[in-house]
């Protein structure tokens, strides 16, 4: 699964699924093979980007009628594409809410009997989980996403505001009902064991974004290897970016998006300032203007293209936002001026981009390691910002992925990593290929053989490799 997160109503300038759905040959060629919408229910505040639901049963009508819904999916199955829904199912409305006093019983400002005795939270009034007449809206609502509309998994939204007991019995009865349906959630912070305890498949990891982002604002624009500090990349602290993070038991249960997610790269504040989000320098950006100096700049768009490809290279499932594949800038938000730039895919910016991401996406298709295989790390190097790491899964080809997030570069096949014997080396994707808009003087890999453990190699600044091993 390679996923792509689109939000319907900004995705086109028409906003509807049908425009959506004429450009879904878009995201197939690019080589991505998952849709996960944002929440298309009845929602009552455009500019909420769909996570303030007035009526969970009923599709958004701005969007399209659900024979729109209903043909959007049959044209995402045509082209190749499975589709998700994300579902908010914390909280109703705080406006607008259809439910709200639906039964014309509000004593106490209780909400009536779809809110009664719940507690209120940041974004509206919890729904009342303890009736189990709720609990069974909740579930035909998923149901009907993956029955009625023939949908191949959902996202359950910030689920730890939901009782544990209801999850439950959600997750239990789509996989009795629906087997084979992939059910992911976001989980702040990320637990495995509560991914385990609700039923999920696989849950939204998003730590390794804030490392990488902040790593890149103190030191990325160093000039010694890309350090300004004495000690260089902290490294270590990125293993679980690229490998599994302690406690999943497999690599397909975490879902990475290291250009950034909706949460990340939309803002809906006017591009200000987030407290949150200081360490990373405080703003909602796309990739390439938190990686510096926007897509005008080549440095970072060459930063976007390495960590797209160390993120389809790393273990996990990878997902991106729209418009990150071809390096949209500024922020996102459903408003005239910050939607998707489809004049961003016509110059040789967005088209240089979008050849690497297709590129590296028919990689993960290809080999079967990069898919399923676990993630060792074999080499670190603090002061240059070098990391490496091999893809091994049992009967497959065995993959190395060399990042190089720093500026530094060898030239003369005299960058030595340890891959512990093997024979040779074939390169398989460089994020600096001159086809990508990297630099058309550096030099090439091809084949290189291993010398006494090692493989010495031509690295380009800023850039993901990927090598397979010959057999």
């Amino acid at each position: 699964i390679i996923i792509y997160e689109m939000h319907i109503g900004s995705f086109t300038p028409e906003g509807t699924l049908a425009a959506a759905a004429k450009k879904l040959k878009h995201v197939a060629d690019l080589g991505f093979t998952m849709l996960e919408l944002m929440p298309c229910s009845e929602f009552s505040d455009p500019a909420k980007w769909g996570y303030s639901p007035r009526q969970l049963m009923a599709l958004y009508e701005g969007y399209g009628t659900p024979e729109d819904m209903c043909a959007f999916v049959d044209a995402a199955h045509a082209v190749g594409l499975g589709v998700m829904m994300d579902v908010v199912l914390h909280h109703g409305a705080p406006a607008g809410n259809n439910l709200w006093d639906y039964d014309g019983w509000s004593q106490d400002f209780n909400g009536g009997i779809y809110h009664e005795n719940a507690p209120d939270t940041p974004w509206g009034r919890q729904w009342a989980f303890w009736k189990n007449e709720v609990v069974d809206m909740i579930s035909e609502t998923c149901a009907m996403w993956l029955g009625e509309y023939r949908m191949d998994g959902l996202r359950f939204d910030s689920i730890k505001d939901v009782p544990t007991e209801p999850v439950q019995r959600v997750t239990w009865r789509m996989k009795q009902e629906h087997p084979g349906k992939i059910l992911t959630a976001e989980i702040t912070p990320e637990d495995p064991n509560l991914m385990n305890q609700y039923g999920f498949d696989a849950i939204w990891v998003h730590s390794g974004y804030f490392d990488i982002i902040q790593q890149h604002r103190a030191l990325g624009r160093g000039h010694h290897g890309g350090g300004d500090w004495a000690d260089g990349w902290d490294l270590p602290k990125l293993r679980t970016a690229m490998g599994v993070h302690y406690g999943f038991e497999s690599p397909v249960q975490c879902i990475k998006y290291m250009t950034g997610s909706h949460d990340q790269v939309g803002c809906q504040n006017g591009g200000g300032w987030y407290q949150d989000y200081a360490p990373i320098g405080g703003q909602h950006r796309y990739a390439v203007d938190q990686y510096c100096g926007g897509r005008s700049d080549p440095r970072a768009v060459a930063s976007a293209r390495l960590w797209y490809a160390a993120n389809v290279g790393a273990a996990g499932l990878p997902m991106m936002f729209m418009g990150t594949e071809f390096a949209q800038s500024g922020w996102w938000n459903t408003d005239e001026w910050h939607r998707l730039n489809w004049g961003c895919a016509e110059d040789e910016i967005g088209k240089g981009m979008m050849a690497a991401v297709r590129d590296v996406n028919l990689l993960r298709r290809k080999y079967p390691a990069l898919r399923h295989g676990w993630s060792n790390c074999i080499h670190e190097d603090r002061m240059n910002g070098i990391m490496g790491y091999e893809r091994v899964a049992e009967g497959c080809e065995r993959i190395i992925v060399i990042v190089n997030a720093a500026r530094g570069f060898w030239q003369e096949s005299n960058y030595g990593v340890w891959v512990g014997g093997g024979g040779d080396f074939e390169q398989i994707y460089c994020s600096q290929d001159p086809g990508y808009n990297g630099d058309a003087g550096y030099h090439s890999n091809a084949v290189v053989k291993e010398y006494d453990g090692r493989i010495y190699l031509n690295i380009p600044p800023q850039c993901t490799l990927m090598l397979r091993q010959c057999i």
